[in-house]
């Protein structure tokens, strides 16, 4: 019985009520299929692996660098054999003790190297090389064996972490090897989803560039101090070392003294009215242990200018 009072309702405002209630509840399955197929094709692109960065005092403003390894034994109905890394804010890989390249992070990109041809039968291994001036970061890596089997092999506390550079590495673990810190996995952070893009292997690197003359000279450094929670910005004087290498390209590589881990500030220039100029400072993070560190990528340049710490510096080309 209808209560009291309640007005009837026309038929034609009952079919559109239920007309209106179909169609919302239409747009709210498709958009929870929508969520779900999308979210199952950037899963799919990493898998269970995990972002993996060393137990650093992330708030210490204190340059870091380490190498997180890997050993496994590859299926043999493998139809190939792809790894694919991210790295904020920059890495370098070697698989079975040969450099396939590195970068720094541009995001979103996940790095995917084709090594079917330098996998073996048994034993395989990578080493990634992890590096950040700041002490911030995260690396990621998975590996694929086929066209149905992604992320066969992920990053995660199977992985060991190593902080000082041996070239041993490059062939096994070294005793101190640790498990890394599990940030998180993607979506996570401002990493957020990755999308996969094919990077050839940067194949052998054979020729040294060394430098046709070098000089030292005094100049400053943009210094930036936080005073009363306001930032001031100024400068500090330096010392400075320019490498001319006459137009080359390639990577730039500095040998320095073992020593702790650490960040060597550098610029790149191409007129030599630019030496003493400010400029892009970037930084070459020296492990410990490690005695020579080359930039990930290659560019072209005239002069390399090294602040504050006496170095060797060389070009390294294809």
């Amino acid at each position: 019985m209808k209560p009291h009072g309640t007005p009837d309702l026309p038929e034609a405002s009952v079919r559109r009520y239920a007309m209106i209630s179909f169609f919302v509840l239409l747009g709210a399955v498709s958009l929870v299929t929508l969520v779900r197929f999308y979210g199952n094709e950037f899963y799919g692109i990493t898998g269970k692996a995990s972002w993996l960065w060393s137990h650093h005092r992330i708030a210490a403003d204190e340059p870091e660098a380490f190498f997180v390894t890997r050993e496994f034994d590859l299926p043999a109905t493998r139809e190939l054999v792809h790894i694919r890394v991210a790295a904020d804010p920059e890495y370098t890989l070697w698989f079975n003790g040969i450099e396939l390249g590195g970068g720094t992070w541009e995001g979103p990109w996940l790095d995917r190297y084709d090594v079917t041809a330098l996998a073996r039968p048994g034993r395989n291994r990578i080493v990634l090389a992890a590096r950040s001036p700041r002490g911030v970061g995260g690396v990621l890596a998975s590996v694929d064996t086929g066209s149905m089997k992604r992320n066969w092999l992920v990053s995660d506390d199977t992985w060991l972490l190593h902080r000082r550079w041996s070239p041993e590495l490059l062939a096994r673990d070294l005793e101190g090897g640790e498990s890394p810190r599990l940030l998180g996995r993607p979506p996570f952070g401002r990493w957020n989803w990755l999308e996969q893009r094919p990077v050839a292997p940067a194949g052998t690197w054979r020729g040294n560039v060394l430098p046709v003359s070098r000089q030292r000279f005094a100049t400053w450094l943009p210094k930036v101090e936080v005073k009363s929670g306001v930032a001031v910005a100024g400068r500090v004087e330096a010392e400075a070392e320019a490498f001319d290498f006459g137009t080359v390209r390639g990577r730039a590589e500095i040998e320095v003294q073992p020593g702790p881990t650490r960040a060597i500030r550098v610029r790149y220039a191409h007129l030599p009215e630019e030496l003493e100029r400010a400029g892009v400072i970037e930084s070459f993070v020296v492990a410990e242990g490690e005695q020579a560190v080359a930039g990930p990528t290659e560019r072209t340049f005239r002069y390399l200018i090294v602040y504050d710490e006496p170095v060797e510096a060389r070009v390294i080309t294809k």
